[in-house]
């Protein structure tokens, strides 16, 4: 049974007294769960929004640290947060804001294993940056039959859209493809308005209150274009597509595109201590490399290992096939990032990367491994 503290039947007055919330209406956000899909432009308003409005568990998946370039419109931070993990520091601020709410924090950037976490969750907000991650949320809030609001932005404009919402279509019916690399100008080449990611926070969260309370008059099969110097709004019908790969085509999860970008920023897909130790425990069968240099292994390693340095991963032969599982592995996981754009390059493409390296290996799982 659900029941509000104190604080909560005062927080929630307001909302109390519209009627298509009310009491039921506000039992229902609080046992709902939101997830973000990053925590910047759009995932900051949104977060915020979220907790205010009581639903009950927000998650936030995001791996990067607050900038001093990203303080002009993701406000959930403040100058003194410089240098801190985002995710962590959302969580404190959702905290700070309302006590009542459960925040879940995943410091790291999604990878195609991570169903487990989208599956935890009623609804998904995509507020990504990048083609790989935009893919990768639909295509498993497809899967795990998830509704998807996704927002983006670009210099005075924005878009959104609800996908795999009762049928509707998905990100890949609207989009089959990403576009050529370098044809669309990143966020900071082409620079964008800082209230602009504000907006489009907040009407991902209306949409969310709609769907996570059955209102019919969800933006279903519908894209909204947000014009900030025009002042206006347009939409545009939506469609299932009969080329898309899920919703025509119905193609296996992991013989889908991944779209991976070929710059130098490029992070591949990332394995966490946790389940790294899970794979050995279960006896999942993968190949782990170490592409530190000599000197480090003989400071430290992991069992069962093999070494290819970082200078020779373009070249060295693979002790492992095309399909099989990878996982590489570093002092902090930063080369080990270089060595997954490395191999899926070659074709290697179940390819991972141990998040934080032996040393958060040795902080969570075995504290025997030496630090250095």
């Amino acid at each position: 049974m659900v029941e509000f503290n104190q604080d909560e039947l005062f927080r929630y007055t307001r909302h109390f007294s519209v009627e298509e919330i009310g009491i039921e209406g506000q039992k229902k956000l609080k046992c709902s769960s939101v997830l973000l899909i990053g925590a910047g432009g759009i995932g900051s308003p949104a977060a915020l929004y979220l907790a205010a409005m009581g639903i009950g568990k927000i998650g936030i998946v995001d791996y990067d640290k607050v900038e001093l370039s990203n303080l002009q419109r993701q406000v959930l931070f403040t100058t003194s947060d410089i240098g801190r993990y985002k995710a962590e520091e959302a969580k404190n601020k959702i905290s700070a804001l309302n006590p009542n709410v459960e925040c879940k924090v995943y410091n790291q950037y999604l990878s195609t294993n991570d169903a487990a976490i989208i599956r935890e969750y009623d609804l998904i907000i995509d507020g990504s940056d990048n083609y790989f991650t935009r893919y990768l949320v639909n295509d498993l809030c497809c899967y795990e039959k998830k509704p998807l609001i996704s927002a983006s932005l670009f210099k005075f404009s924005g878009q959104l859209a609800l996908f795999n919402h009762k049928g509707s279509s998905c990100y890949r019916c609207l989009y089959p493809a990403p576009p050529p690399e370098g044809l669309i100008p990143n966020c900071a080449q082409a620079g964008i308005l800082g209230v602009l990611p504000g907006i489009l926070g907040c009407l991902a969260v209306n949409e969310a209150f709609k769907i996570l309370l059955n209102n019919e008059n969800a933006i279903t099969d519908q894209l909204i274009v947000f014009d900030a110097l025009k002042l206006e709004f347009k939409k545009y019908p939506l469609m299932h597509s009969k080329e898309c790969l899920i919703c025509s085509k119905k193609v296996l999860f992991s013989e889908l595109p991944r779209y991976h970008p070929q710059h130098e920023s490029f992070i591949g897909d990332m394995i966490s201590c946790e389940e790294l130790n899970m794979w050995v425990q279960n006896s999942t069968k993968f190949t782990l490399i170490d592409v530190r240099e000599d000197w480090e292994r003989e400071v430290c390693k992991l069992p069962n290992d093999k070494s290819i340095r970082l200078s020779e991963i373009d070249s060295s032969e693979i002790p492992a096939g095309i399909g099989d599982k990878i996982v590489l592995y570093c002092k902090s996981g930063m080369r080990s990032q270089k060595a997954v754009k490395a191999l899926n390059v070659r074709g290697f493409y179940h390819v991972y990367y141990l998040s934080g390296g032996i040393m958060e290996w040795s902080k969570q799982i075995d504290t025997a491994v030496k630090q250095y």
